[in-house]
């Protein structure tokens, strides 16, 4: 095996590393197979051997160990290593769990790809993985090739025994996080912190032009203040009206509010335009017809 700046030879029970300049030689004692496959693979720049006495994988850089690695899943003797050095690509197969593994920042860490079903892991020799289509290539040395499709949809759970979980609004936190009308925050793999918002409807959340988030209930808002990082509020009455909808754009802020008709079970619409927030210079009311079905 090359790298930049020497090789590695593989025998039965060692890899010799040959330096390409000095032409130096260093044995190390491993064990490069087990079972007949792979105990070793390469991310980059480093060869990783895998030692099943110790529990541990230990880092090759330049023929010397740079650092071991607690990593249950890649030295349990179930686990198969696929790896590819032209595709950069390491996957783990474990009772049917297909894993990626990756080593950034000094750190080794594993991540669960897809769950195979209907498909024998005893004849597969190759794995190759396309994240740009989710796609993951299947090499089989009876059945050829198999081309599974990942979905790129997933469900974020949190294990949690509040009476409800449902939200039916949610706004973008940052590049991987949504953010929940309570100040729950979700990414890929489910729940990650609360900011725990105390005073909230679950089918209202927005931000301000300034990136504070709104939140409200009944006629009034809850402004949960960004250079806060969303843990300090004040609150803005809305009168008599009950706040809908808001948005910003063009410099204006629009407000979309119902108010109950006095003496009556009917409702009337408004979209009010501000020029500043929370709502103190008013620029135009237009009322809006309403039906007791657009309430909800």
């Amino acid at each position: 095996m090359n790298f930049k700046k020497g090789r590695y030879f593989i025998s039965q029970n060692s890899f010799t590393y040959e330096d390409f300049y000095s032409k130096s030689r260093v044995k190390l004692k491993a064990e490069p197979f087990y079972r007949n496959n792979p105990a070793a693979f390469a991310i980059g720049e480093f060869l990783f051997s895998i030692d099943y006495n110790s529990g541990k994988v230990n880092a090759i850089e330049e023929g010397k160990i740079i650092k071991s690695y607690d990593v249950p899943l890649v030295t349990d003797t179930r686990s198969k290593i696929f790896w590819n050095r032209v595709n950069k690509q390491v996957f783990i197969l474990n009772n049917g769990v297909v894993y990626t593994c990756m080593y950034s920042h000094g750190k080794l860490n594993t991540s669960k790809l897809v769950q195979l079903d209907q498909i024998s892991e005893t004849n597969l020799i190759s794995i190759y993985y396309d994240e740009k289509y989710k796609k993951l290539y299947l090499g089989s040395s009876t059945d050829g090739l198999k081309i599974v499709s990942l979905s790129d949809f997933v469900s974020s759970k949190r294990n949690s025994s509040r009476a409800s979980t449902v939200f039916y609004a949610t706004q973008p936190y940052n590049d991987s996080c949504v953010i929940t009308p309570t100040g729950e925050i979700y990414d890929r793999k489910g729940f990650v912190e609360s900011k725990k918002f105390k005073k909230a409807i679950s089918y209202f959340l927005n931000y301000d032009r300034a990136g504070n988030i709104v939140t409200r209930k009944e006629q009034s808002l809850f402004i949960y203040n960004k250079e806060s990082a969303f843990t300090k509020f004040h609150s803005v009455s809305t009168g008599e009206d009950t706040l809908k909808d808001l948005f910003f754009a063009g410099g204006l802020y629009y407000l979309l509010s119902v108010r109950q008709k006095k003496g009556s079970t009917e409702f009337t619409g408004a979209l009010s335009i501000y020029e500043d927030w929370p709502g103190k210079t008013l620029r135009k009311d237009i009322f809006l017809p309403m039906n007791r079905q657009d309430l909800y």
